[in-house]
């Protein structure tokens, strides 16, 4: 392993404070692989995460639904595409064409691609 949580945290911080995003965001998915319920390398992962895709027109209550289910459960879905009702997820799948046709109707879904 090597480092620990602190010291990841601070390489973290020093990537910010240089301007160094892409390393700041490599760092911390890094270090959340090894300190997976670090609350702040968790905190990390999510704000530096690359954008996602959203499909779908929540509004504003279900996007702090959604908002509130991401920062709990990003890192689980990175990669893949999810589909949310209700702050709940109903699927996941490799891409958008395959989550339509687990999913079907997406009437009421919010999609979104976790990269």
């Amino acid at each position: 392993m090597g480092k620990s949580p602190q010291a990841f945290v601070q390489a973290v911080r020093t990537a910010l404070q240089d301007g160094d995003f892409k390393t700041a965001q490599q760092l911390a998915f890094q270090a959340v692989e090894h300190y997976p319920d670090h609350e702040e390398l968790k905190d990390f992962t999510y704000l530096l995460a690359p954008p996602m895709v959203i499909l779908g027109n929540p509004s504003p209550e279900e996007r702090s639904m959604y908002r509130a289910w991401l920062r709990s459960n990003h890192l689980k879905y990175r990669g893949r595409w999810i589909a949310l009702s209700n702050g709940q997820l109903i699927a996941d799948a490799r891409n958008s064409d395959e989550l339509k046709k687990w999913v079907g109707e997406t009437k009421g879904l919010v999609m979104i691609s976790i990269d």
